[in-house]
């Protein structure tokens, strides 16, 4: 009598009792339900096992979440200095004609009086300056 071949074949994974070191083998479908669920079994001897860890997929997806957010953060704050670059931006700008302006009527930007001679200076010497302040 030859050796006999079951009718099918299932692809099989073995394990170890951790209590009493019995290996044994299970189906490789069970073994990721199981692994995937974390639902309890028993080996041959009556040893309650369970994975209680997670699996490497489950680690690999925390992971990767934990980048997404980063990221997430990472775009956010870059975004929210570029907005608020620009905000500093404007009102530099927005200063600077203020005071180009004020000269431009001959006033002195550093003790705010006013100079005849400045303001004359200014439509005789450069009128176009004048001009374009007093136009904005």
């Amino acid at each position: 009598m030859g050796v006999v071949q079951p009718a099918y074949r299932q692809d099989l994974e073995t394990l170890v009792c951790g209590k009493c070191g019995i290996e044994f083998a299970v189906p490789a479908w069970w073994l990721a339900e199981h692994r995937k669920t974390h639902e309890g079994f028993s080996c041959p001897n009556g040893h309650g096992r369970v994975f209680s860890g997670p699996t490497p997929d489950e680690k690999r997806i925390a992971e990767l979440e934990q980048q997404l957010a980063r990221e997430k953060s990472e775009a956010s704050w870059a975004k929210s200095r570029q907005r608020s670059a620009e905000i500093r931006r404007g009102k530099a700008e927005a200063k600077a004609q203020r005071l180009e302006k004020r000269v431009a009527c001959g006033v002195c930007p550093h003790c705010q009086r006013t100079f005849k001679q400045l303001a004359a200076h200014m439509r005789t010497q450069h009128p176009e300056v004048v001009h374009a302040a007093v136009a904005e």
